[in-house]
């Protein structure tokens, strides 16, 4: 508990500068501890390369295949209008953190800014931690996510 509230200290005193000119990742950079915003930093670096196509709309929902080099394509759904992306690879389900799946699709639709539900309170700088608290969320599961 000590560590972490030096690292809540220590993100009030220094500023991680951002590395690219996204909206979303000033949006990371205000909110979120220095730590776990470097964490974003790495996957808005990922996504250098990645280049989503456009496999199939419906529901209102558009699916991207995204391939990251691994050899296993991701499937990305975005909704428009609301802005809300889900990514096969559950990254914000497990880490709690968007991936560069997720960032490279929100770049090709140009999102300027993500949407509040992406930014959780258990990272944020501004939230005054007096004990550990963690949420889990229950996502509802997504057949177009399936590969």
């Amino acid at each position: 508990m000590e560590k972490e509230a030096e690292a809540d200290f220590q993100s009030y005193q220094a500023i991680v500068q951002c590395v690219t000119k996204l909206g979303y990742e000033k949006q990371y950079q205000a909110a979120y501890t220095n730590s776990k915003f470097i964490e974003i930093q790495a996957e808005l670096q990922g996504i250098l390369g990645i280049f989503p196509d456009c496999v199939d709309e419906e529901d209102g929902w558009t699916v991207f295949e995204c391939n990251d080099g691994t050899g296993k394509a991701k499937k990305v759904c975005f909704k428009r209008g609301e802005n809300q992306v889900r990514c096969s690879c559950r990254a914000f389900e497990c880490r709690g953190i968007l991936c560069r799946h997720a960032f490279a699709v929100l770049l090709k639709e140009r999102v300027k800014e993500v949407n509040k539900e992406y930014i959780m309170d258990r990272w944020r700088k501004d939230i005054r931690r007096t004990y550990n608290y963690e949420r889990f969320y229950s996502v509802a599961y997504d057949k177009r996510l399936e590969i």
